[in-house]
């Protein structure tokens, strides 16, 4: 009778599902661990089905040397055992891990994610191999993805996450230096193309790469490859970092310090330039067509990875986690949800490896109540539904099905859900050459914990845990009290048994935690010549006028007459709920007075720019000899000042959110580099006759005549390497009154 008490005590329960030790309840629908490799679940197995049939999920023991848990809570031992199964099912041939069931392949964000959450410790040959597979030319390979992937996709430095865990948990000597050396190469590459005066990235926020789901509406794929996002900001920040730490492992302190330096400075620009002063949080992104705003939503892993990179320490780490929305259901990847997506995905959705980093960011942070919830997400997701779902959705009660794609047994969901053991149920980290142990615990999770069998370097360790908390207040190394430490470099076995201090505050329900809510529609324009118009948002109270990227006015109605101007102005119209939501600002549009604008239509191609006409007002461009050179017609400038150029082009080589294909070219301006030019997929795949606006680029001319080109150069070299080709009709020349004028800290700043 006291072992059913047991079983059925509430470690966590909300509104939506109750977690026991025993099993799992929501919808009327359980799931039970009847012994540790024994699951039976009754949530439904279909789309449209009902719960209540019985699936046995089996779970054998993996034939890999695996670090091995126990406990005394039952469904912690199964939720690992699951893992362990589910990441040997993760196995190619030859070694490699797959991102998931339906995702049969290496990809690098997936792989670098899953090391560093756990796979760098639990399975390092595989996690290494796997991480070798996605360097090509010496170089980290970006994954397929908007646009036609980089430069509009640009976190492949994720892939030093899971480089340098391999280097701290392993401590082996030959992946060191050949990391270091892609690393530094990769780092380079990037910041000849993406990075911006104020030393920040450009490119689309890590693993969000469905932009529907995500951006504004209005915004295309060079719109993405233009902005700058707080997560892929922050993974750049810490791969050079990284890279200083590998320099210095191996003696190259001076080229250590210079990477250094980048970090840091790296660091305090995004403190800045993200933050939003009201809350002490971050916002998500900044965008807009050169005049640009900051996104005020909570994107979870960027948030996450910020306070894990101590990019936000002490109090402002606290607030970020206190104040991260949540849903019954777990962290949302991003809130507000954004409405009008008919089916989740990013939108609407958990997905449990960003849980898992909000998870470790919380422990971090000392907010045992995001602990729980985060614990109690992740062992619900994986019981009820017998696998390590890629994403679920929380407007559908937290279902796996019915969400726009999904996958069994994704890698980094695997790899989170070993992250809950290792980082706050057991709390290991490297620090200062040592490993450490920081546990964190809520009190609902306390008791006995053993994890057995960890490889480190040149070391095993069993570590057995008791108690609840976050104070280690006794510790015991092969049976002798010492202090809860191991130095790398130290070898044998280690049996550590850590007592933790109880202390007040350390129950979960000691600070509500926020919900989440929907956006508002973006304010769509109507076609009025004489003055902005748009359509009613239904919810609005009132609307905010942006005017180059600042907000200057407000109205009720959905008319406003701007004033005349000499140069064009952009403006945007953003909607705002009378409780305070609010919606994206709308798509910019110019108020240009005629004799501020100037379009030049294309007029030479050829290698010297001249040997072959165009024709239609189109020229093709590709990396042929006769086709990597286009000159325009010449440019009369009658006022000089500050110009934006872009230009009218079509690449469809693959959709607009697919493939690795973006284009790129050089703007020459009077025969000097001026910038490079992204001509990513803008379109679906063979529909030539559709084209849009690249990013503009700002350039100051002088009165006069001036010429314009493109070429085809070295620095060109796209993510694809064979295939960069495109479309190009008119070069549009629009004079501007000022440009904005952030703080500036270029890369190359104290070397």
């Amino acid at each position: 009778m006291q072992q059913d008490s047991q079983s059925e005590r509430l470690i966590f329960a909300n509104e939506a599902f109750r977690l026991t030790p025993a099993g799992v309840f929501q919808d009327g629908a359980e799931a039970r661990v009847l012994s540790p490799r024994h699951i039976r679940s009754t949530w439904r197995r279909s789309l449209g089905a009902a719960h209540g049939t019985a699936t046995d999920h089996f779970l054998r023991k993996p034939s890999g040397a695996y670090p091995r848990y126990s406990g005394s809570i039952p469904v912690l031992e199964a939720a690992y055992n699951l893992a362990l199964c589910e990441l040997e099912d993760d196995t190619m041939d030859g070694g490699l891990l797959m991102a998931g069931k339906t995702w049969p392949r290496v990809w690098t964000r997936d792989v670098a994610y899953a090391a560093h959450l756990s796979l760098a410790l639990a399975a390092p040959e595989r996690a290494m191999q796997s991480l070798r597979a996605r360097v090509r030319g010496g170089e980290v390979v970006e994954d397929t993805g908007t646009g036609g992937s980089w430069p509009v996709s640009t976190d492949r430095v994720a892939w030093a996450l899971g480089a340098w865990s391999l280097c701290l948990d392993t401590g082996d000597r030959d992946w060191l230096p050949w990391c270091c050396a892609v690393l530094r190469r990769t780092l380079l590459r990037d910041e000849e193309l993406i990075f911006r005066p104020d030393g920040l990235p450009r490119g689309e926020s890590s693993f969000l790469d469905w932009r529907e789901q995500s951006y504004p509406d209005w915004m295309t794929p060079a719109d993405i490859g233009a902005s700058c996002a707080l997560g892929t900001s922050a993974l750049h920040a810490q791969a050079r970092h990284i890279l200083a730490r590998m320099l210095l492992s191996l003696g190259e302190k001076e080229e250590a310090g210079l990477w250094l330096a980048k970090a840091e400075r790296m660091k305090k620009t995004i403190s800045r330039r993200f933050r939003l002063p009201e809350s002490g949080r971050y916002g998500a992104f900044l965008h807009g067509r050169f005049y640009e705003t900051l996104a005020p939503r909570t994107d979870a892993l960027a948030e996450s990875l910020c306070v894990l990179f101590n990019i936000a320490d002490g109090r402002q780490a606290q607030d970020i986690v206190a104040r991260m929305p949540r849903s019954p259901y777990g962290t949302p990847v991003y809130s507000p949800f954004k409405s009008g997506v008919p089916q989740p995905y990013h939108n609407r959705a958990v997905w449990p490896f960003v849980e898992a980093y909000a998870l470790w960011a919380a422990g971090t942070a000392g907010n045992l109540g995001a602990v729980s919830l985060g614990m109690a997400s992740l062992l619900r997701a994986a019981l009820l539904f017998g696998t390590n779902k890629e994403n679920f959705s929380i407007t559908h009660r937290g279902d796996c099905f019915g969400t726009a794609l999904n996958s069994d047994r994704q890698l980094w969901s695997v790899a989170g859900m070993l992250s809950l053991f290792y980082h706050n149920i057991f709390g290991l980290q490297w620090s200062d050459g040592s490993l450490i142990f920081s546990p964190a615990i809520p009190r609902e999770y306390g008791g006995d914990h053993w994890i057995t069998g960890l490889r480190l370097r040149g070391f095993t360790l069993d570590l057995h845990v008791h108690g609840y908390g976050m104070e280690i207040c006794g510790c015991l190394v092969n049976g002798r009290e010492a202090p809860p430490v191991i130095p790398a470099d130290s070898t044998g076995h280690f049996l550590v048994e850590l007592e933790l201090n109880p202390m007040e505050g350390t129950e979960s329900e000691t600070a509500p935690l926020p919900g989440v809510q929907f956006d508002l529609p973006e304010p769509r324009w109507l076609p009025d010549e004489a003055e902005l118009a748009w359509e009613e948002v239904e919810g609005s109270e009132f609307y905010v006028i942006y005017r180059n990227g600042l907000p200057f006015t407000q109205v009720t109605g959905t008319r406003y007459r701007p004033a005349r101007a000499l140069c064009a102005d952009w403006y945007q119209i953003q909607a705002v709920s009378q409780e305070g939501r609010e919606s994206f600002p709308g798509e910019p549009r110019v108020c240009c007075p005629p004799e501020a604008r100037l379009e030049l239509p294309p007029a030479t191609i050829g290698e010297n720019g001249g040997e072959y006409p165009v024709e239609a007002g189109q020229a093709w461009l590709d990396t042929q000899p006769h086709t990597r050179c286009l000159l325009y017609a010449p440019a009369r400038i009658d006022a000089a000042g500050d110009y934006l150029a872009e230009l009218q082009y079509s690449n469809a080589t693959e959709s607009r959110r697919d493939g690795d294909t973006c284009a790129l070219r050089d703007l020459f301006v009077d025969g000097s580099f001026h910038s490079t030019i992204l001509l990513p997929h803008n379109t679906e795949r063979g529909r030539w006759d559709d084209f849009s606006w690249t990013s503009p680029v700002a350039v100051h001319l002088d009165a006069g005549a001036h010429r314009f080109a493109l070429r085809f150069t070295a620095r060109d070299r796209n993510a694809n390497g064979r295939v960069n080709q495109c479309l190009v009709r008119t070069l549009r020349l629009t004079r501007i009154a000022s440009r904005p004028s952030p703080p500036s800290e270029a890369l190359s700043e104290g070397k």
